[in-house]
């Protein structure tokens, strides 16, 4: 980026804010891009480990921790792939003021209803990851 302007907090606040949104835009349609045999929970957890950092901690809650917890309707669901359950939880403790944040649902392939949906729209299921991706403004 080349900003043709005599340089101001303000101006230096917005691109970063622009640069940081831009970048986690990007990462999200890569996520969403990426085909569904190529994004399993284990990749989802790695693509979220990318992003740890000293404001961001994630846990996975593993198939055992989840039995632990009482997550019945959530093993039921996975039981219908091959590929262990991994539950994510991300929380950001970066800033004084509390964050904006969009929260979802992120399935790294359609979970159910498979028999109920039109053929024409199968490979568009591996959208319903997009629901899981946060965005912060400060």
């Amino acid at each position: 980026m080349t900003v043709l302007a005599k340089p101001s907090p303000m101006l230096s606040g917005k691109i970063r804010n622009t640069a940081a949104i831009a970048s986690a835009v990007a990462f999200a349609k890569d996520l969403i891009n990426t085909p569904a045999n190529d994004m399993t929970p284990a990749d989802l957890c790695k693509a979220a480990y990318s992003l740890k950092g000293k404001n961001l901690s994630i846990t996975v809650l593993e198939k055992k921790d989840a039995r632990k917890l009482g997550m019945g309707a959530y093993l039921a669901v996975a039981r219908g792939s091959h590929e262990p359950p991994k539950f994510m939880i991300i929380e950001y403790k970066g800033s004084r003021k509390p964050p904006i944040a969009l929260i979802g649902k992120s399935i790294t392939f359609d979970s159910g209803g498979l028999s109920l949906k039109p053929s024409d729209g199968m490979e568009k299921m591996k959208y319903d990851m997009a629901g899981g991706q946060l965005c912060s403004e400060h």
